[in-house]
């Protein structure tokens, strides 16, 4: 009876089978800054280790790169960020060379970037230029208008080799000329969608999926049909999320009205809801976005009936429709040029981009905030001046590096391509998805050593766990049970203070 006591004794104190620190798997590391008791730590390239926490990041405006110095001018510029590679896809159509559609690769490095040598992905005369990330596939998209077979609209599969790029057969997407095509890729679905005015003025659609280089397309469905003759024109497209893209057009037989319509996708096919007035003014360079944190679609435009003011209007998506708040001028003193627009996930913010009328030198930079479906707007933030100005423009979010690239042709001939790394002040954090070591077992000093629980330990100084639960380092250092990403998992409770830290996956 006696041997029993004793091992149930020793069985319902936990504390004597996992005493503090769990007896092995800890290192001892010398602290670069202060360390607190039980805090969470990143492994630095240097050997030291630091506590996980934020500090805030400057807004910083890189030096324009020009990518290539022939052109004599652009007609169609796109952008996207190649996470996978770690490179920015530009595609442009090159009019020193018979506007051939072409490629160039952009290596990030901090605020600046660097090119290779451009790639032809198509040798006839490109326009309509549309680029984006396959995430599920490692490739990119490229869509474009071969004015040298009809004016057919056509999507190609890329892939980025280290400063250049392959590419598969081009597939068209329309069997006659088309007009205004865009792209968007469904990250849901890991197919993409097209959407385009036809021959017989209806706005069309359809969604294509890729294996390997090749691509094949579902059946072809109007997402709008104005019934007139006129069609309609000025496109925008944008992925929402949950299947969901948003169109927004000109429809040319309703006195040229700004309208959205929600598509709605389904393996390969993809379903419409009715047109919704965003503006019952004429409108020009309709540009969709999507800022994922509030769930609402930006979508700007010219209000031609208001001096080609340019406008942003937010809109929320039920079901299969949108309704839209009030339009909110982006700058009175008008622009030349369509107004882009990404957003940038660490500043939780819509970046816009935009050429001043009356500072034809000059272009701007603004950031949208969105509360409910009113949009805020930052004051201007001057990006490039003289011949830097773009005359066509692109944007693309890196999600490493968490700043954005301007891509763009300058407005003094010879109108050269450039690119321009931009990063909006944000909040930043340490941590990232392979850097976090362990826990501190005790405070360490700045330059001091220490003791640090790694995997396969225990960590005894937290407090108010909840047993059974797993935990994770959060972004500012704290230790909770949200596992949402980019959080890394710590280990599970064990007791109300003590984390076990055999399984990280």
């Amino acid at each position: 009876h006696q041997r029993h006591y004793r091992l149930e004794r020793v069985m319902s104190n936990l504390s004597d089978l996992l005493p503090s620190g769990g007896g092995q798997n800890i290192v001892e590391f010398t602290a670069s800054g202060t360390i607190a008791s039980g805090k969470p730590v990143i492994l630095n390239a240097n050997g030291t280790v630091t506590q996980v926490g934020e500090s805030p990041v400057s807004e910083n405006i890189g030096t324009p790169v020009e990518f290539d110095s022939t052109s004599s001018d652009f007609n169609g510029i796109a952008a996207a960020y190649d996470v996978n590679a770690g490179k920015h896809v530009i595609a442009f159509r090159d009019s020193d060379s018979s506007n051939r559609g072409t490629v160039v690769i952009g290596t990030p490095s901090g605020s600046s970037i660097s090119f290779g040598t451009p790639v032809v992905f198509n040798s006839s005369n490109s326009s309509e230029l549309d680029v984006a990330y396959a995430d599920s596939l490692n490739k990119f998209l490229v869509h474009f208008k071969n004015h040298g077979d009809g004016n057919k609209g056509a999507v190609i599969v890329g892939t980025v080799s280290g400063t250049s790029a392959t590419f598969g057969s081009l597939a068209y997407y329309a069997d006659f000329a088309e007009n205004d095509g865009r792209m968007v890729w469904s990250t849901d679905d890991n197919v993409f969608v097209v959407v385009w005015d036809d021959d017989n003025n209806d706005g069309e659609s359809r969604v294509g999926s890729v294996s390997g280089t090749s691509i094949t397309y579902g059946t072809e469905v109007a997402f709008h049909d104005p019934g007139g003759s006129n069609g309609v024109s000025e496109i925008g497209l944008g992925y929402v999320s949950n299947s969901k893209v948003v169109v927004a057009f000109r429809d040319k037989d309703d006195s040229n009205d700004g309208k959205a319509c929600v598509g709605t996708i389904s393996g390969t096919s993809i379903s419409w809801g009715s047109a919704v007035d965003f503006s019952t003014g004429r409108v020009k360079h309709c540009e969709v976005c999507y800022d994922p944190v509030v769930e609402r679609v930006l979508i700007t435009y010219w209000d031609e009936d208001n001096s080609d003011y340019p406008m942003i209007i937010v809109g929320q998506v039920s079901g299969t429709s949108i309704t839209f708040g009030t339009p909110v001028v982006i700058n009175s003193a008008g622009t030349a040029n369509a107004t882009e627009m990404v957003y940038n996930t660490a500043a939780a913010k819509t970046v816009l981009y935009y050429t001043q009328n009356n500072n034809s030198s000059n272009t701007f930079s603004k950031l949208v905030t969105v509360s409910g479906t009113t949009p805020t707007l930052s004051t201007a933030i001057n990006i490039t001046s003289g011949d830097y100005r773009y005359f066509e423009a692109a944007l693309a979010y890196n999600s490493t590096d968490k700043n954005v690239l301007l891509a763009y042709a300058g407005t003094a001939s010879p109108y050269n391509g450039y690119g321009l790394i931009y990063t909006a002040a944000y909040t930043g954090t340490n941590l990232t998805s392979t850097n976090f070591i362990g826990l501190a077992d005790a405070a360490i000093s700045d330059t001091a050593t220490g003791k640090i629980n790694v995997k396969g330990s225990i960590n005894s100084k937290q407090s108010s766990l909840t047993i059974g639960s797993d935990y994770y380092v959060q972004e500012d250092g704290t230790v909770t049970t949200s596992s949402t990403s980019p959080a890394q998992k710590i280990g599970q409770a064990v007791t109300a203070t003590t984390i076990n830290m055999m399984d990280l996956t």
